[in-house]
Order: structure tokens, then sequence, then C-alpha cells
């Protein structure tokens, strides 16, 4: 029984050493945004093909609208998997920021609760000025200005509240994944919505009704994976290095 507690033990993530643990978690959480990723460009290239006339892929588009009975059922499932999708992204963000508390386990507080200085709020907030423009200027016309500030907020906000989203990280998962993801959504979803308007023309309910089913899809798998996550030692570290 005795050599079963130890194999156990050697199986079980709390006692694995702590650069373990951190690489750990960093992995998975790294994996989670490109299994994600992947699948949100394989699905932009099947629509893409389909647009551009491919058989194989238009055919596979018919059959599902068929087999639910709607000539818009493809699009709304799209519209629910990417926020599923961006649920996923989240919830790497999530496992990436275990590794850092995983890391403070041997300080008082949460890594980097210390206030920051003149300079280090200066080099921040040019970093994310930098980081603004970026995304700004590779989003559609239109919606360039309003995923700048969106993205300077994201940033920002985890930054002056390190201590309260550190905590929000242990304690209520689902919510943090939701948060993390939503940012992601905001940009493949909403400014998608946003710059398509003009030329689509869609009903302003089809909108609403794809927008809220992708809204849905980021809210139910985050409270999915934030559910399991806190029942899970492999996903869930213990509270270490947080007060």
């Amino acid at each position: 029984m005795s050599e079963l507690r130890a194999s156990r033990r050697c199986w079980s993530i709390e006692h694995w050493p702590q650069p373990l643990r951190i690489l750990y978690h960093a992995l998975l959480g790294g994996l989670l945004i490109v299994i994600a990723s992947t699948f949100e460009a394989a699905g932009d290239a099947w629509r893409k093909a389909a647009q551009h006339g491919d058989p194989a892929a238009r055919a596979a588009r018919a059959w599902v609208r068929a087999a639910v009975g709607h000539h818009d059922a493809l699009s709304a499932l799209e519209h629910a998997a990417t926020g599923a999708g961006c649920a996923l992204i989240g919830f790497g963000i999530l496992q990436v920021g275990y590794a850092v508390l995983v890391s403070g386990r041997d300080r008082p507080v949460e890594p980097f609760a210390e206030p920051f200085v003149a300079w280090q709020w200066a080099v921040f907030a040019l970093g994310v000025a930098a980081l603004s423009y970026g995304v700004g200027s590779v989003m559609y016309p239109g919606t360039r200005v309003l995923m700048g500030v969106i993205t300077a907020a994201y940033v920002l906000v985890p930054l002056i509240y390190r201590q309260q989203v550190a905590r929000a990280a242990l304690a209520v998962p689902q919510w943090f994944t939701a948060v993390a993801g939503s940012g992601f959504w905001l940009f493949l979803d909403v400014m998608w919505k946003i710059y398509h308007a003009p030329r689509v023309h869609e009903a302003p309910a089809m909108v609403a009704v794809h927008l809220g089913l992708g809204l849905a899809g980021l809210v139910i798998v985050s409270w999915g994976l934030g559910w399991i996550a806190r029942r899970t030692a492999w996903l869930h570290p213990t509270p270490t290095g947080v007060q």
C-alpha cells in the first residue's frame, strides 16, 4: 500500500517540482491557444474556399444547411463555434497565468504585486501604445481606433488590478476565462460584423442572433471549462502566493 501511495504521489501534479509545474501550465496554455487558433483558421479557410467556388467546400456547407433545415444554420453554427474557440483561447491564457502564479509560491504575495515606479509605468505605457497601434493597424477599416482602445484596456486593466486578477484566476476561473476570451471574440466576431455590415446588409435581428450565439458559445464553454478546472488539480493549482 505504501508503494501504491508513493506512486500516486509521484503522478499527482501537486507533488511535482515547482519548475515542472510552471512548465506544465505554460505549455498547456500555449497548446490550447494553438489548437483554438488552428480550428479558427481552418474554418475561415473552408468558408473562403466555398466563396471561391470550391465544389467540395460548397457541397459540405450545403449538406450542413440541409441537415439542420435552415438556410442560415451554417452561419449560426460558425458564430457559436467562434465564441467557443475564444473561450478555449481564454482558458489557455488562464493556464499561462497559473504558470506565473505557481512561480510565486515562495513569495508573500503574488508576482509583480509591488507598486510600479514611474519609469516602469512609462515603459508599459509606450508598450501598450505600440501594441494598440499595431493591433489597430491590422484591423478591418472603420474598426481600428475602437480595437486599439479595447486592446489598451485589455492590457492595462490586469496591470492596474494585478492582485484582483490573480485572485479571480484562482477563485472564479470561469469568469477569468470568459473575460480573457472576450477580446478575441470582439475581434473575430463583433468587429467582423461591423466591417461587413455596409456590404452584407443583414437584418438587425439576424445580426443580433449571430452575435448572441457567439456570446453564448463564449460564456457556456468558459463556464464549463472553469467548472472542470476547479475540480481538477491538473487544470487548477492550489492557491499559492496569493493573499
